[in-house]
């Protein structure tokens, strides 16, 4: 005996309702993968410019925030790639265009460009207290409506900031 038009319809509708109600999990959970291997990438951006640093007596490097914008001022990954294991540390994996026009889907705080480390407190904070690099939009919807970007502070944590 076989089967019935109305069982086999019955199955293939139940088998699609479950499927939609899986279906956000799975793309919740890439989202959440991606803004990890963001925030992981972005640590070791990090430790690739304390390297620049070293390398450079304790001077920050002068790079453009946005090269477009900035065109005589190098670009992140022209500067800290060197200290750096690969280009594609540079790619954030939410980042569709950025990375295209700019060549990193990180922005630079060029607040900091060209200054000593050992000067820096006299901005009224601790260093540890701003971010030297942070996602160059907000591509990561991490549970508010705006998103937020991954950020890399002077002493090496990343942290997961919403707002601007």
């Amino acid at each position: 005996m076989g089967f019935s038009l109305v069982e086999l319809l019955v199955v293939i509708a139940v088998i699609a309702i479950l499927a939609a109600m899986v279906f956000p999990v799975f793309t919740r959970a890439l989202a959440q993968a991606n803004k990890a291997k963001c925030a992981s990438q972005l640590k070791q951006l990090g430790l690739a410019l304390r390297l620049y640093v070293d390398d450079w007596h304790g001077f920050m490097p002068t790079i453009a925030a946005q090269p477009t914008n900035e065109p005589l001022l190098p670009r992140l990954p022209d500067v800290v790639g060197s200290h750096a294991k690969s280009l594609e540390l540079f790619k954030c994996p939410e980042d569709d265009t950025y990375w295209t026009v700019e060549g990193s889907s990180y922005g630079w705080v060029s607040l900091f460009n060209g200054l000593p480390t050992k000067r820096l407190k006299f901005l009224g904070q601790d260093l540890n207290q701003l971010p030297v690099m942070a996602d160059a939009e907000s591509w990561h919807f991490g549970g508010t409506e705006n998103g937020g970007k991954n950020a890399v502070w002077w002493d090496g944590h990343v942290k997961f900031v919403t707002g601007s």
